[in-house]
Protein backbone atom coordinates (compact mmCIF):
# COMPACT_ATOMS: atom_id res chain seq x y z
CA UNK A 1 0.00 0.00 0.00
CA UNK A 2 2.57 2.83 -1.14
CA UNK A 3 1.05 5.85 -2.19
CA UNK A 4 2.52 8.73 -4.18
CA UNK A 5 -0.12 10.61 -5.41
CA UNK A 6 -3.53 12.14 -4.94
CA UNK A 7 -6.44 9.46 -3.96
CA UNK A 8 -9.47 9.22 -1.96
CA UNK A 9 -12.66 7.37 -1.50
CA UNK A 10 -14.01 10.33 -3.77
CA UNK A 11 -18.05 8.93 -3.96
CA UNK A 12 -17.79 8.90 -0.32
CA UNK A 13 -15.68 11.72 0.23
CA UNK A 14 -17.42 14.17 -2.36
CA UNK A 15 -20.67 14.18 -0.38
CA UNK A 16 -18.86 14.07 2.99
CA UNK A 17 -17.14 17.56 1.85
CA UNK A 18 -20.43 18.87 -0.22
CA UNK A 19 -22.30 18.55 2.97
CA UNK A 20 -20.10 19.56 5.35
CA UNK A 21 -19.75 23.19 3.32
CA UNK A 22 -23.37 23.46 3.87
CA UNK A 23 -22.91 23.00 7.45
CA UNK A 24 -23.56 19.39 6.91
CA UNK A 25 -20.97 16.11 6.59
CA UNK A 26 -21.59 12.92 4.11
CA UNK A 27 -19.93 10.92 3.31
CA UNK A 28 -18.09 -8.62 -5.70
CA UNK A 29 -21.98 -34.76 -14.47
CA UNK A 30 -19.16 -36.35 -15.97
CA UNK A 31 -20.58 -37.04 -19.77
CA UNK A 32 -18.23 -36.08 -22.65
CA UNK A 33 -19.79 -33.93 -25.23
CA UNK A 34 -19.21 -33.62 -28.78
CA UNK A 35 -16.93 -30.42 -30.00
CA UNK A 36 -19.96 -27.73 -30.68
CA UNK A 37 -19.11 -24.52 -32.85
CA UNK A 38 -19.97 -22.58 -29.67
CA UNK A 39 -18.37 -20.44 -27.40
CA UNK A 40 -16.72 -22.81 -24.68
CA UNK A 41 -18.33 -22.47 -21.34
CA UNK A 42 -16.56 -22.27 -17.75
CA UNK A 43 -16.42 -25.84 -16.69
CA UNK A 44 -18.18 -26.81 -13.14
CA UNK A 45 -16.02 -27.80 -10.62
CA UNK A 46 -14.07 -30.84 -11.15
CA UNK A 47 -15.79 -31.41 -14.49
CA UNK A 48 -14.39 -32.75 -17.75
CA UNK A 49 -11.92 -30.44 -19.75
CA UNK A 50 -9.48 -31.30 -22.51
CA UNK A 51 -5.94 -30.09 -21.75
CA UNK A 52 -3.82 -28.55 -24.89
CA UNK A 53 -2.56 -31.70 -26.02
CA UNK A 54 -6.27 -33.23 -26.13
CA UNK A 55 -6.52 -35.16 -23.46
CA UNK A 56 -9.38 -35.93 -20.79
CA UNK A 57 -8.77 -34.17 -17.59
CA UNK A 58 -10.73 -32.20 -14.66
CA UNK A 59 -10.18 -28.74 -13.45
CA UNK A 60 -8.11 -28.87 -10.90
CA UNK A 61 -6.08 -26.31 -8.81
CA UNK A 62 -2.49 -25.64 -10.35
CA UNK A 63 -0.80 -27.39 -7.07
CA UNK A 64 -3.39 -30.55 -7.81
CA UNK A 65 -1.66 -31.55 -11.33
CA UNK A 66 1.25 -33.33 -12.23
CA UNK A 67 1.43 -33.34 -15.72
CA UNK A 68 3.03 -35.52 -17.66
CA UNK A 69 2.55 -36.54 -21.12
CA UNK A 70 0.32 -39.62 -21.84
CA UNK A 71 0.20 -39.73 -25.84
CA UNK A 72 -2.02 -43.49 -25.01
CA UNK A 73 -4.94 -41.24 -23.54
CA UNK A 74 -8.02 -41.50 -26.14
CA UNK A 75 -8.60 -38.31 -26.48
CA UNK A 76 -5.33 -38.14 -28.40
CA UNK A 77 -6.83 -40.09 -30.89
CA UNK A 78 -8.34 -38.83 -33.91
CA UNK A 79 -12.08 -38.26 -33.86
CA UNK A 80 -11.93 -38.61 -30.33
CA UNK A 81 -14.65 -37.02 -28.18
CA UNK A 82 -14.38 -33.87 -26.58
CA UNK A 83 -15.91 -31.43 -23.96
CA UNK A 84 -16.68 -27.63 -24.84
CA UNK A 85 -15.98 -26.75 -21.23
CA UNK A 86 -13.11 -25.13 -20.37
CA UNK A 87 -11.67 -24.05 -17.02
CA UNK A 88 -12.31 -21.21 -14.60
CA UNK A 89 -8.89 -18.70 -14.60
CA UNK A 90 -7.71 -20.08 -11.46
CA UNK A 91 -7.88 -23.81 -12.81
CA UNK A 92 -5.95 -26.02 -15.15
CA UNK A 93 -7.07 -28.61 -16.98
CA UNK A 94 -4.72 -31.94 -16.06
CA UNK A 95 -4.92 -35.08 -17.64
CA UNK A 96 -6.61 -37.72 -15.06
CA UNK A 97 -3.44 -39.79 -14.40
CA UNK A 98 -1.36 -36.56 -13.30
CA UNK A 99 -4.40 -35.42 -10.71
CA UNK A 100 -2.24 -35.82 -7.26
CA UNK A 101 -3.59 -34.42 -4.15
CA UNK A 102 -1.17 -32.36 -2.31
CA UNK A 103 0.22 -32.78 1.32
CA UNK A 104 -1.92 -30.41 3.50
CA UNK A 105 0.57 -29.20 6.24
CA UNK A 106 -0.62 -29.58 9.81
CA UNK A 107 -0.68 -25.98 10.83
CA UNK A 108 -0.88 -24.85 15.19
CA UNK A 109 -3.59 -22.00 15.82
CA UNK A 110 -3.86 -20.55 19.30
CA UNK A 111 -6.79 -20.10 21.12
CA UNK A 112 -8.81 -17.12 21.54
CA UNK A 113 -9.12 -14.08 19.21
CA UNK A 114 -6.61 -11.80 17.59
CA UNK A 115 -3.48 -13.94 17.22
CA UNK A 116 -1.29 -13.43 13.44
CA UNK A 117 0.14 -16.28 12.21
CA UNK A 118 3.54 -14.68 10.19
CA UNK A 119 5.84 -17.23 7.94
CA UNK A 120 8.65 -15.93 10.00
CA UNK A 121 6.96 -14.97 13.67
CA UNK A 122 10.48 -14.30 14.97
CA UNK A 123 11.68 -11.81 12.16
CA UNK A 124 9.53 -8.93 12.27
CA UNK A 125 10.83 -6.84 9.34
CA UNK A 126 7.90 -4.82 7.72
CA UNK A 127 6.91 -5.35 4.22
CA UNK A 128 3.40 -3.85 2.76
CA UNK A 129 2.46 -7.38 1.10
CA UNK A 130 1.19 -9.82 4.12
CA UNK A 131 1.59 -12.96 4.66
CA UNK A 132 -1.03 -16.16 4.21
CA UNK A 133 -2.47 -16.43 7.59
CA UNK A 134 -0.85 -13.02 8.69
CA UNK A 135 -4.47 -11.27 9.39
CA UNK A 136 -6.90 -14.33 9.54
CA UNK A 137 -9.74 -12.28 10.42
CA UNK A 138 -9.49 -10.08 7.13
CA UNK A 139 -12.79 -10.31 5.36
CA UNK A 140 -13.45 -9.28 2.10
CA UNK A 141 -16.88 -8.11 1.71
CA UNK A 142 -18.59 -8.91 -2.23
CA UNK A 143 -21.58 -8.13 -4.01
CA UNK A 144 -23.54 -11.62 -4.03
CA UNK A 145 -23.76 -11.60 -8.33
CA UNK A 146 -20.16 -12.29 -7.67
CA UNK A 147 -20.31 -16.08 -8.73
CA UNK A 148 -16.30 -16.46 -9.88
CA UNK A 149 -14.14 -18.29 -6.88
CA UNK A 150 -11.80 -14.98 -8.67
CA UNK A 151 -12.99 -11.61 -7.92
CA UNK A 152 -12.69 -8.20 -9.14
CA UNK A 153 -12.10 -5.65 -7.74
CA UNK A 154 -15.31 -4.00 -9.05
CA UNK A 155 -17.11 -6.89 -7.08
CA UNK A 156 -15.42 -5.41 -3.52
CA UNK A 157 -17.63 -3.79 -1.42
CA UNK A 158 -15.66 -3.38 1.59
CA UNK A 159 -13.41 -4.83 4.19
CA UNK A 160 -14.51 -6.12 6.99
CA UNK A 161 -13.14 -8.13 10.12
CA UNK A 162 -14.61 -11.69 11.31
CA UNK A 163 -15.45 -10.92 15.37
CA UNK A 164 -17.59 -14.01 15.79
CA UNK A 165 -18.06 -16.97 13.73
CA UNK A 166 -21.79 -15.18 12.36
CA UNK A 167 -20.33 -11.78 12.46
CA UNK A 168 -18.78 -9.52 10.50
CA UNK A 169 -17.60 -5.47 11.39
CA UNK A 170 -17.34 -2.75 8.72
CA UNK A 171 -18.02 0.70 8.33
CA UNK A 172 -21.80 1.95 7.41
CA UNK A 173 -20.81 3.97 5.17
CA UNK A 174 -19.86 1.52 2.35
CA UNK A 175 -22.77 -0.54 3.23
CA UNK A 176 -25.36 1.77 3.56
CA UNK A 177 -27.08 1.48 -0.21
CA UNK A 178 -26.53 -2.36 0.31
CA UNK A 179 -29.50 -4.91 0.94
CA UNK A 180 -28.73 -8.24 3.30
CA UNK A 181 -29.37 -10.53 0.17
CA UNK A 182 -27.45 -8.33 -2.24
CA UNK A 183 -23.79 -8.72 -0.34
CA UNK A 184 -22.09 -12.01 1.14
CA UNK A 185 -18.96 -12.32 3.15
CA UNK A 186 -15.53 -14.47 2.48
CA UNK A 187 -13.31 -15.01 4.51
CA UNK A 188 -9.75 -16.94 4.27
CA UNK A 189 -9.23 -14.86 1.14
CA UNK A 190 -5.25 -13.63 0.32
CA UNK A 191 -4.94 -14.14 -3.39
CA UNK A 192 -7.77 -12.74 -5.22
CA UNK A 193 -6.94 -13.94 -8.59
CA UNK A 194 -5.73 -17.87 -7.61
CA UNK A 195 -7.40 -20.39 -5.72
CA UNK A 196 -3.80 -22.08 -5.41
CA UNK A 197 -3.84 -21.58 -1.89
CA UNK A 198 -3.02 -24.52 0.56
CA UNK A 199 -6.55 -23.67 2.49
CA UNK A 200 -9.56 -22.82 0.61
CA UNK A 201 -11.49 -19.58 1.14
CA UNK A 202 -15.56 -19.86 2.78
CA UNK A 203 -18.05 -17.38 1.87
CA UNK A 204 -21.33 -16.85 3.32
CA UNK A 205 -24.24 -14.75 2.74
CA UNK A 206 -25.51 -11.70 4.87
CA UNK A 207 -28.73 -12.54 6.89
CA UNK A 208 -29.04 -9.06 8.48
CA UNK A 209 -27.28 -5.68 8.39
CA UNK A 210 -27.27 -3.79 11.80
CA UNK A 211 -26.11 0.04 10.86
CA UNK A 212 -25.45 1.77 14.26
CA UNK A 213 -28.28 3.88 15.05
CA UNK A 214 -27.25 7.07 15.08
CA UNK A 215 -25.21 6.86 12.01
CA UNK A 216 -25.44 9.68 9.27
CA UNK A 217 -23.79 10.56 6.15
CA UNK A 218 -24.91 14.37 7.69
CA UNK A 219 -22.12 14.10 10.01
CA UNK A 220 -20.05 10.66 9.73
CA UNK A 221 -20.37 9.89 13.26
CA UNK A 222 -20.44 6.41 14.52
CA UNK A 223 -19.52 4.83 11.12
CA UNK A 224 -20.19 1.28 12.00
CA UNK A 225 -22.20 -1.99 11.00
CA UNK A 226 -22.26 -5.13 11.69
CA UNK A 227 -23.46 -7.92 9.16
CA UNK A 228 -24.99 -10.53 10.26
CA UNK A 229 -24.71 -14.11 8.64
CA UNK A 230 -26.53 -16.70 7.82
CA UNK A 231 -24.66 -19.33 8.40
CA UNK A 232 -20.93 -19.40 10.69
CA UNK A 233 -18.04 -19.70 9.13
CA UNK A 234 -16.75 -22.74 9.96
CA UNK A 235 -13.65 -22.34 12.04
CA UNK A 236 -12.59 -26.28 13.03
CA UNK A 237 -10.16 -26.84 10.16
CA UNK A 238 -9.48 -23.76 8.71
CA UNK A 239 -6.20 -22.39 10.33
CA UNK A 240 -6.13 -19.99 7.77
CA UNK A 241 -9.53 -18.30 9.54
CA UNK A 242 -9.27 -16.42 12.96
CA UNK A 243 -11.69 -14.12 14.84
CA UNK A 244 -10.53 -10.78 15.40
CA UNK A 245 -9.77 -9.26 19.41
CA UNK A 246 -11.47 -5.97 19.87
CA UNK A 247 -9.92 -3.34 21.59
CA UNK A 248 -11.44 -1.23 24.58
CA UNK A 249 -8.63 1.70 25.43
CA UNK A 250 -7.06 3.65 22.80
CA UNK A 251 -3.07 3.46 22.47
CA UNK A 252 -0.75 6.20 23.21
CA UNK A 253 -0.45 8.48 20.03
CA UNK A 254 1.95 7.32 17.78
CA UNK A 255 1.77 3.77 18.29
CA UNK A 256 2.45 2.14 14.77
CA UNK A 257 -0.60 0.55 13.63
CA UNK A 258 -1.25 -1.73 10.68
CA UNK A 259 -4.39 -1.89 8.06
CA UNK A 260 -4.55 -4.08 4.92
CA UNK A 261 -6.83 -4.26 2.36
CA UNK A 262 -6.89 -5.31 -1.60
CA UNK A 263 -8.18 -2.23 -2.93
CA UNK A 264 -6.12 -0.39 -5.53
CA UNK A 265 -3.65 2.69 -4.13
CA UNK A 266 -1.58 3.75 -6.64
CA UNK A 267 -2.79 5.81 -9.40
CA UNK A 268 -1.91 4.45 -12.58
CA UNK A 269 -0.87 0.99 -10.81
CA UNK A 270 -3.04 -2.18 -11.20
CA UNK A 271 -4.65 -3.18 -8.52
CA UNK A 272 -2.68 -5.40 -5.91
CA UNK A 273 -3.50 -9.32 -6.40
CA UNK A 274 -2.68 -10.77 -2.66
CA UNK A 275 -3.49 -8.81 0.39
CA UNK A 276 -1.44 -5.54 1.13
CA UNK A 277 -0.81 -3.86 4.29
CA UNK A 278 0.41 -0.34 5.44
CA UNK A 279 1.56 1.08 9.08
CA UNK A 280 -0.65 4.09 9.96
CA UNK A 281 0.59 5.67 13.49
CA UNK A 282 -2.24 6.94 15.81
CA UNK A 283 -2.66 10.68 15.29
CA UNK A 284 -3.37 13.37 18.29
CA UNK A 285 -7.32 14.14 17.96
CA UNK A 286 -6.59 17.89 19.02
CA UNK A 287 -3.83 18.01 16.14
CA UNK A 288 -5.95 16.28 13.66
CA UNK A 289 -9.07 18.90 14.45
CA UNK A 290 -6.34 21.53 13.75
CA UNK A 291 -5.14 20.20 10.37
CA UNK A 292 -8.22 19.47 9.66
CA UNK A 293 -10.02 22.83 10.08
CA UNK A 294 -7.22 24.64 7.66
CA UNK A 295 -9.58 23.08 5.02
CA UNK A 296 -12.01 25.59 3.77
CA UNK A 297 -14.98 22.95 3.41
CA UNK A 298 -13.75 21.46 7.38
CA UNK A 299 -13.14 25.03 9.10
CA UNK A 300 -16.46 24.99 11.32
CA UNK A 301 -16.71 20.71 11.79
CA UNK A 302 -15.99 19.51 14.75
CA UNK A 303 -14.19 15.96 15.14
CA UNK A 304 -16.46 13.78 17.41
CA UNK A 305 -15.53 10.85 20.27
CA UNK A 306 -16.34 7.91 17.87
CA UNK A 307 -13.73 9.23 15.48
CA UNK A 308 -10.04 8.61 15.77
CA UNK A 309 -7.29 9.94 13.67
CA UNK A 310 -4.21 7.76 12.08
CA UNK A 311 -1.60 8.07 9.08
CA UNK A 312 -0.84 11.20 7.30
CA UNK A 313 2.59 9.74 6.34
CA UNK A 314 3.57 10.54 2.69
CA UNK A 315 3.83 8.09 0.65
CA UNK A 316 2.22 5.36 2.87
CA UNK A 317 -1.49 5.47 3.43
CA UNK A 318 -4.91 3.73 3.16
CA UNK A 319 -6.17 5.19 0.55
CA UNK A 320 -9.32 4.53 -2.30
CA UNK A 321 -11.64 1.52 -1.55
CA UNK A 322 -10.11 0.42 1.74
CA UNK A 323 -13.72 1.29 3.66
CA UNK A 324 -14.86 -0.97 6.26
CA UNK A 325 -10.99 -2.52 6.72
CA UNK A 326 -9.61 -2.87 10.28
CA UNK A 327 -6.79 -1.24 11.87
CA UNK A 328 -5.72 -3.04 14.03
CA UNK A 329 -2.19 -2.49 16.87
CA UNK A 330 -0.68 -5.02 19.07
CA UNK A 331 -1.42 -6.44 22.34
CA UNK A 332 2.10 -5.66 23.72
CA UNK A 333 1.53 -7.83 26.54
CA UNK A 334 1.68 -11.01 24.81
CA UNK A 335 4.90 -13.19 23.33
CA UNK A 336 3.31 -13.98 20.47
CA UNK A 337 2.47 -11.73 18.16
CA UNK A 338 -1.50 -10.47 18.95
CA UNK A 339 -3.44 -7.91 17.85
CA UNK A 340 -6.20 -6.18 18.79
CA UNK A 341 -8.91 -3.54 16.30
CA UNK A 342 -8.88 -0.08 17.52
CA UNK A 343 -10.10 1.51 14.20
CA UNK A 344 -12.21 0.88 10.97
CA UNK A 345 -10.75 2.27 7.68
CA UNK A 346 -13.20 5.74 7.17
CA UNK A 347 -12.23 8.39 4.83
CA UNK A 348 -8.96 9.78 3.74
CA UNK A 349 -7.59 13.42 2.38
CA UNK A 350 -5.10 14.03 0.87
CA UNK A 351 -3.86 10.35 1.48
CA UNK A 352 -0.33 9.75 0.59
CA UNK A 353 0.99 12.37 -0.86
CA UNK A 354 3.66 15.68 0.58
CA UNK A 355 1.13 17.43 3.35
CA UNK A 356 -1.25 14.71 3.40
CA UNK A 357 -4.07 14.65 6.31
CA UNK A 358 -4.41 11.56 8.68
CA UNK A 359 -7.49 10.01 8.07
CA UNK A 360 -11.10 9.54 9.72
CA UNK A 361 -11.68 6.46 11.26
CA UNK A 362 -14.34 4.66 13.49
CA UNK A 363 -13.24 4.59 17.14
CA UNK A 364 -13.51 1.15 18.20
CA UNK A 365 -12.99 1.79 21.77
CA UNK A 366 -15.96 4.41 21.34
CA UNK A 367 -18.19 1.78 19.90
CA UNK A 368 -16.95 -1.24 22.54
CA UNK A 369 -20.58 -0.84 23.99
CA UNK A 370 -23.11 -0.68 20.94
CA UNK A 371 -21.23 -3.78 19.71
CA UNK A 372 -21.71 -5.49 23.00
CA UNK A 373 -25.47 -4.66 23.06
CA UNK A 374 -25.83 -5.61 19.63
CA UNK A 375 -24.15 -8.62 20.00
CA UNK A 376 -26.57 -9.32 22.84
CA UNK A 377 -29.53 -8.60 21.19
CA UNK A 378 -28.89 -11.50 18.78
CA UNK A 379 -27.88 -14.13 21.03
CA UNK A 380 -24.36 -14.28 20.05
CA UNK A 381 -21.52 -14.70 22.95
CA UNK A 382 -19.48 -11.35 23.15
CA UNK A 383 -16.18 -13.76 24.60
CA UNK A 384 -15.11 -14.12 20.93
CA UNK A 385 -13.86 -10.51 20.68
CA UNK A 386 -12.42 -10.58 24.25
CA UNK A 387 -8.86 -10.96 25.16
Amino acid sequence: MKYTLYRCDFRALFCFLLLVHNGHSEEINDTDKQAQNTSPTKAPLGETCVTNKQLRGRCVKPNECMETEDFDDILAKPNAYRSPYVCETSKQCCPRKSIIVPKVPELSTLEGCGWSYSDNPGLRVFSDHAGFREYPWMIAVLRKSTSSENFEINDYVAGGTLIHPSVVMTAAHRILKQKANEVKCRAGEWDIKSTNEVFDHQERNVKNITIHETFSFKVAHNNIALLILEQPFDLTNSPHIGIACLGQHMPPVGTTCISMGWHNHVVGNTNPVTLKKVQLPIYDKQKCQTELSKLHHLRHWQIHDSIMCAGGMEGEDTCTGDGGSPIVCEIQSEPELRYAVFGIHAFRIRCGIKDSLPGLNTDVTYEYDWIKSTFTGEGFNTSTFEY
